[in-house]
């Protein structure tokens, strides 16, 4: 596992974990199907689209470190649902916002607003 998670620092930081995929996506039917179940997202049409989409990291400079000896253990978790918004107020109203900002009355209500 540790040789997986420094490959995939290596492609991000050489900007070019979407080339790599590519590859493999473009060599699926002959070399993917001994490790890929058939219904798996590897050997889906939708690979193409995220191989594609994952281009866009290339605009980002990564300088990770490869040289961890944690590598093979097992990584933290995240916690992101401090970062959600709460679900107790679904339609929570913020004072002085319009109810509906496409229709023309709402957006000139809220333009006389900002003058």
């Amino acid at each position: 596992m540790g040789r997986a998670r420094a490959w995939l620092r290596v492609a991000l930081m050489q900007k070019k974990l979407a080339d790599y995929l590519k590859i493999l996506v473009d060599y699926r039917d002959e070399e993917l199907v001994d490790y890929f179940e058939p219904d798996a997202l590897m050997m889906s049409d939708e690979a193409i689209v995220i191989v594609g989409l994952m281009v866009g990291l290339n605009v980002i400079d990564c300088n990770l470190c490869i040289k961890e000896e944690d590598l093979d253990s097992q990584q933290g978790v995240i916690d992101f649902s401090l970062y959600l918004r709460s679900s107790h107020h679904p339609n929570h109203h913020i004072q002085g916002t319009v109810s509906c900002p496409d229709s023309p009355l709402g957006l000139e209500s809220e333009n006389m607003n900002v003058v």
